[in-house]
């Protein structure tokens, strides 16, 4: 009896229990991978079957799992079923044995899981309807996805993040303003059917096999936008040419988002690209004395490109005539100064393109006709002979303002902005009124401190101004006639001119011309004139020096004898004013 209930214990812990339900919880690992060659055991449905032909039929899962449970759905026969479970190494980890009658499920579960590798049917009866391997319940999420971003379109908005590399990874699902809204496998999504102008916001989280959610990616937020199919404004074109180049300038241009950059187009051809902030340009390297034409186009960061902007016909060539280095001075008034033109008898002073005065062989020009806060551009161009020359380029801008201007900061000149560099008047004025009146008492005391020296002074100021004393009057140089003004004038205007001739001549590398023309002028640079003048000026002191020696030498001997007798007087003096003393002295003493 004993035997017997031993026996009976042994095989109860040996062979499986059939079952009907399925005893797993985690996830079946062997569902898809066949058992030689046949995947009917292994598909999930439970009505499809293989018929063994052979006396054993392997499956071999993609990695080693922990394995819980074990499934199996066959139709058993009297020799009942035998299953090899090995591990990663090739070891045999079981060797259950099931046993039942017709179509029956039975099932075997460990009490500590097993690795599990291969599973191999052994003496099994014809049909094997479902095998499967439950691994232990996987409760650990993956990773949250990362790098999130994403562009706004019309209407949609198009999503990337980090690709999940993790073996049991399953799937993605996006959140829109935090509610779910779609699964998708891959790691972009594109999401449609959105209203332009309305923002989103948009996280990403990752699933696994078991089902285990992954923390959220981070939150972006897109607004779709209606694509931008409107150009900017048409520029206008200016120029003016120059030697083997030309000088551009044109109006900005405006845009419903904003302007990105001009391009320049010359005879049809795109030459130059320019940011949105440049408004002007030289293109160089031409030929002198060809025609070129040219247009400028504005551009948005949507790629809209404006129609082309005025042809300006311009021909390069060597100018002489073109008044330079015109600068613009901002104020209450604007000033407009330039350097002179060799042969000018005047210049016409152009503002925003529209003659506003003509004036003679000056250097300067007021414009005391100006608004407040508004910008100007300023040219200059020469009457030669009776003719009008080329015109400055680019404009000398500056901005009228009721302003202090400081040294060197409201130069406009070729081009530059006039507009900075001082402080406003009327800002100065209200703030100085506010600040006294803040602190009236100690400005009062302060002043009354540093002033009291004066207020001290007055009265003996007033006295002086009663009886005032006698000044001695000093001479001053003689004045300069009316003919020696006159002429000093023509030597500086000619000296001018020569100097302006001799450095263009320079600039542009004609040195025998210049050379040549020198000689034949006697022309004598800046720096040679000063140190002529400096020679002349030498002498000069030298001859008065002459003069007062020899003057010295003259009179030196009458100067010898009187000091001769200036010093034998006294001696003379002091001896009889002794001997007076001591005579004094002893008819006291009797």
């Amino acid at each position: 009896m004993k035997r017997l209930t031993f026996v009976f214990l042994l095989l109860a812990a040996f062979i499986g229990t059939p079952n009907n339900a399925n005893a797993a919880t985690g996830e079946n690992v062997l569902l898809g991978v066949p058992f030689s060659g046949f995947t009917e055991a292994t598909d999930g449905d439970q009505t499809t079957y293989f018929e063994m032909k052979a006396n054993s039929v392997t499956a071999t899962l993609p990695e080693e799992h922990d394995i819980q449970s074990m499934t199996i759905k066959a139709e058993f026969g009297s020799s009942g079923m035998y299953v090899e479970l090995k591990n990663a190494k090739g070891e045999m980890v079981d060797y259950p044995y099931f046993r039942s009658t017709g179509v029956n499920t039975v099932s075997k579960n460990w009490p500590k899981p097993i690795k599990v590798k291969t599973i191999t049917l052994l003496y099994t009866t014809p049909k094997v309807y479902e095998v499967e391997l439950y691994a232990v319940p996987d409760t650990e999420p993956p990773a949250a996805p990362s790098n999130l971003s994403g562009t706004a379109g019309d209407k949609k908005v198009e999503l990337q993040w980090g690709k999940n590399s993790e073996s049991d990874f399953d799937k993605y699902r996006v959140y829109q303003n935090g509610i779910r809204l779609i699964d998708v496998k891959t790691n972009y999504a594109t999401i449609g059917d959105l209203v332009n102008d309305t923002s989103y916001t948009y996280f990403i989280t990752a699933f696994d096999r078991s089902g285990n959610e992954s923390l959220k990616s981070n939150v972006i937020t897109l607004t779709p936008t209606a694509p931008d199919l409107t150009p900017p404004t048409v520029p206008v074109l200016n120029g003016t040419a120059g030697d083997r180049k030309v000088s551009l300038w044109w109006t900005a241009s405006t845009d419903n988002v904003g302007v990105e950059g001009y391009r320049i187009y010359q005879n049809d051809k795109h030459v130059k690209t320019l940011n949105r902030n440049t408004l002007s340009a030289d293109i160089t390297e031409l030929e002198n004395g060809k025609n070129y034409t040219f247009q400028v186009t504005a551009f948005d960061a949507a790629g809209n490109e404006s129609a082309r902007s005025n042809s300006v016909n311009i021909k390069p060539d060597v100018t002489e005539d073109v008044p330079r280095n015109v600068k613009a001075q901002s104020g209450p008034t604007i000033t407009v100064t330039w350097d002179g033109v060799e042969d000018a008898t005047g210049y016409r002073i152009y503002r925003d393109g529209k003659l506003i005065a003509t004036v003679g062989d000056v250097r300067t020009y007021v414009d005391s006709d100006v608004k407040k806060g508004t910008e100007y551009g300023y040219q200059v161009a020469a009457i030669i002979g009776g003719k009008e020359h080329n015109k400055s380029s680019p404009p000398a801008k500056a901005r009228a303002n009721n302003s202090i201007e400081f040294p060197g900061g409201g130069e406009g000149g070729d081009g530059g902005d006039g507009g900075g560099g001082g402080i406003d008047i009327d800002d100065a004025i209200k703030t100085g009124v506010n600040f006294l009146w803040e602190f009236k008492f100690w400005v009062i005391l302060v002043l009354g401190i540093i002033f009291s020296p004066t207020i001290l002074s007055i009265p003996v100021w007033i006295m002086q101004k009663v009886r005032p004393p006698k000044k001695k009057k000093r001479k001053g140089r003689p004045k300069l006639s009316e003919e020696e003004k006159e002429r000093r004038a023509k030597e500086r205007k000619l000296n001018k001119a020569r100097d302006d001739k001799y450095d263009y001549l320079t600039r542009i590398g004609k040195t025998k011309e210049r050379d040549a023309w020198a000689k034949q002028v006697n022309y004598l640079t800046p720096e040679q004139r000063a140190a002529e003048k400096e020679r002349k000026a030498r002498e000069a002191r030298e001859a008065r020096a002459k003069g007062n020696g020899a003057g010295r030498k003259q009179r030196q001997p009458t100067q010898t004898r009187s000091s001769s007798q200036t010093k034998r007087q006294p001696t003379i003096s002091n001896r009889e004013q002794r001997q007076g003393r001591e005579g004094r002295t002893m008819r006291n003493g009797r």
